[in-house]
């Protein structure tokens, strides 16, 4: 093996390792607010009932003030959604939940696993310290009752930075994808993530695992790969509805690159029946075929979101998300990770240059399309951006290498590699202790800037 490639190894394992201790303290942390017990339900009613009750009707949910677990109730209503719909959130009154399945039903799965036969448990608050850190009483002896449930994004987390460098590795080059993968790794918002039982960070992966199999496919030739590619983002799409947005930017890029043919008559038609995108396209609609028949056959719609009545708009909640600017993402990012800047400077010197690398040029189709589609949906928690943090990372690593090549071939010597190292650790310092901060407070949202 050469040299090269050990210490590739080696500096790959230390970022995974690194990510590991960061995340680690999701094991004793309380999961008890929000999304997280709504999950813990759906999986306990998938456990329980199958499928005919994937909603929020008949679930209870029993706290002793340092563990909490959600319980099949006695009466048909339940307490969970009696208090959802008591505190304006009546939308979660609804005969078929309005999200996907595959989250939960991974939930329920690792429970068989590593929970087989008893209740769904989590870490309860017992109470916050001064500097605003959450802690639930005993945990060193109570936490792995919630093992099954906090290990799906803790381990996601990870396989989202392993397959980030893969993915730039293939896009870039080897620099670039340990660039890559340490900026994911420092990012607050997936430290975040990784530390919530939420689904952004299985979500991600799913994603970029998409994206490495769709191009690999393409430069195989291989249709099993574009077949695996389309599995993949159906995944994508079983977790979060906005994992169809990966296929959108698959379908752009494809357009652009064969843009050429387009305008011609006798070209088209290979354009549109592009066996790979056909193949990938079959894939995507059998995975998820049996989530839009049952969301059909319930609310008459392929697509099926709770109508924001006044109702519940007016809920501290939604006030707060109305609060945050149209343009959150756009400042957010690098305001919680600096080195993005880079990323930006990238996507606005691309139309003043010819493109010619057509990954480089999917990069930025990728980052400008979530972008783009979450300002025009209002869409304003930092965590539905993360599906694109692997493209702007890339790209920042691009630049980023670009720098440290012209440093060292100006001095001719390794000053450049020190200058990428040095505004990594900088980064690191800004951004890592912002994840962590609230991680460790138990909050949703990281208002930096605003």
């Amino acid at each position: 093996m050469q040299t090269r490639s050990i210490v590739s190894i080696i500096l790959l394992s230390a970022i995974l390792v690194f990510a590991f201790f960061v995340r680690f303290p999701t094991f004793k942390l309380p999961h008890d607010n929000g999304d997280q017990i709504i999950y813990l339900g759906l999986a306990m009613k998938l456990d329980k009932f199958g499928f005919s009750e994937y909603k929020l009707h008949g679930v209870d949910v029993k706290t002793n003030k340092f563990i909490l677990g959600v319980f099949p109730s006695l009466d048909a209503q339940g307490g969970l959604l009696r208090g959802l719909v008591n505190s304006g959130a009546g939308y979660y009154d609804e005969p078929l939940f309005h999200s996907p399945y595959l989250f939960p039903y991974t939930l329920m799965f690792a429970h068989r696993i590593f929970a087989h036969q008893k209740p769904y448990l989590a870490l309860d608050t017992t109470a916050r310290d001064e500097a605003g850190r959450v802690y639930s009483k005993d945990a060193d002896k109570t936490w792995f009752a919630q093992f099954y449930a906090v290990i799906i994004p803790f381990a996601f987390s990870l396989l989202f930075i392993l397959t980030t460098y893969f993915a730039a590795r293939m896009f870039l080059g080897e620099k670039a994808a340990l660039i890559s993968a340490f900026l994911i790794s420092i990012s607050p918002i997936e430290i975040l993530c990784s530390q919530k039982i939420w689904a952004d960070t299985m979500l991600s992966f799913f994603v970029v695992l998409t994206v490495l199999l769709f191009f690999l496919a393409k430069e195989k030739n291989n249709l099993f790969l574009s077949f695996a590619a389309g599995i993949a983002a159906g995944s994508a799409v079983l977790l979060k509805l906005t994992g169809a947005f990966i296929i959108i930017v698959i379908l752009i890029f494809h357009l652009w690159q064969h843009r050429a043919r387009l305008i011609k008559f006798k070209t088209l038609h290979r354009v549109i029946l592009d066996r790979h995108l056909l193949v990938f396209g079959l894939a995507v609609l059998l995975i998820t075929f049996h989530w839009f028949f049952a969301i059909h056959r319930t609310y008459s719609t392929f697509i099926y979101r709770p109508a924001r009545l006044q109702l519940y708009k007016d809920m501290l909640w939604f006030k707060i998300l109305d609060g945050r600017p149209r343009f959150l993402h756009i400042v957010a990012m690098p305001s919680l990770v600096p080195l993005f800047a880079l990323a930006y400077f990238a996507i606005i010197a691309a139309p003043f240059k010819r493109l010619r690398n057509q990954k480089k040029a999917f990069l930025i189709i990728w980052a400008l399309t979530l972008l783009i589609i979450l300002t025009v949906m209002k869409a304003r928690e930092n965590r539905y951006m993360l599906p694109a943090y692997p493209a702007l990372a890339m790209l920042t690593a691009d630049v980023l290498e670009r720098i440290g090549n012209f440093i060292n071939s100006r001095f001719k010597s390794y000053y450049g590699d020190i200058f990428i190292v040095a505004v990594l650790l900088a980064c690191a310092f800004w951004s890592v202790p912002i994840g962590v901060k609230h991680a460790l407070a138990n909050v949703a949202l990281i208002f930096k800037p605003f």
